[in-house]
């Protein structure tokens, strides 16, 4: 859930879609401080990605294939 991710020392964490705001509002409850991003859709997220993201950041991505975030996984590699 949201809250045990926000839990966690994070230093950003994106969402993405419906049950991404879920996420958000879990984590914000526990943790004010890390930047918690949140992207309607996945195409959003695109978009804004190149804005959060630094050289040589750690990522992990959990998602369903329904959410296609083999395109983010593709743009992540492009930058």
């Amino acid at each position: 859930s949201g809250q045990y991710i926000g839990e966690k020392a994070l230093d950003v964490l994106v969402c993405i879609g419906k049950l991404g705001q879920k996420y958000k509002e879990g984590a914000m409850e526990k943790n004010a401080n890390s930047a918690i991003h949140y992207f309607a859709t996945v195409e959003e997220a695109m978009e804004g990605l190149s804005g959060i993201l630094q050289e040589k950041d750690a990522i992990l991505i959990k998602a369903s294939h329904g959410m296609h975030f083999e395109k983010i996984v593709d743009k992540l590699k492009q930058m």
